[in-house]
């Protein structure tokens, strides 16, 4: 018998929030929808264009404006399970990461960055708050502005 350690979910209902307004952003800007279906239960969203399935997507919330950062982070594990999936379907991953005033974003396997070690202050019951991280510039992402459709 295998013990798995249970994941704990610290989203509220504000990451939720803000992941479904990115989301919308971003298939609005290509004509795409989304929504979940329980075979990939692991990633935030399936995309669809015109009903059938085209991709996937993982959103990062960061909470500031895009003008006060020149990088953003994703958890190797995410990056992993996106390969992984990708790999699976030959389906896209789209990485997005949702701003205050603009989201930016990039499939999967083109994300370029740097690696290490690190993460937040620890939380009891969290099994992730320490972990690989990727590091991103901004300046290699594409960006949504607030306002475009």
């Amino acid at each position: 018998m295998v013990n798995k350690k249970s994941e704990v979910k610290f989203e509220r209902k504000s990451h939720i929030e803000r992941q479904n307004k990115a989301l919308t952003k971003f298939c609005n800007h290509f004509g795409f929808t989304y929504g979940s279906h329980q075979e990939y239960a692991h990633i935030d969203a399936v995309i669809y264009k015109e009903g059938k399935l085209v991709g996937f997507a993982e959103v990062k919330g960061v909470h500031k404006n895009i003008e006060d950062k020149i990088d953003v982070i994703v958890a190797m594990r995410k990056i992993v399970r996106a390969q992984n999936l990708q790999a699976r379907t030959n389906k896209p991953v789209a990485l997005i990461w949702a701003f205050n005033n603009a989201i930016v974003y990039e499939n999967m396997k083109n994300l370029k960055g740097i690696f290490y070690y690190g993460g937040r202050k620890v939380r009891e019951g969290s099994t992730y708050d320490q972990e690989m991280i990727i590091k991103v510039l901004i300046k290699n992402l594409i960006r949504i502005e607030e306002d475009s459709q």
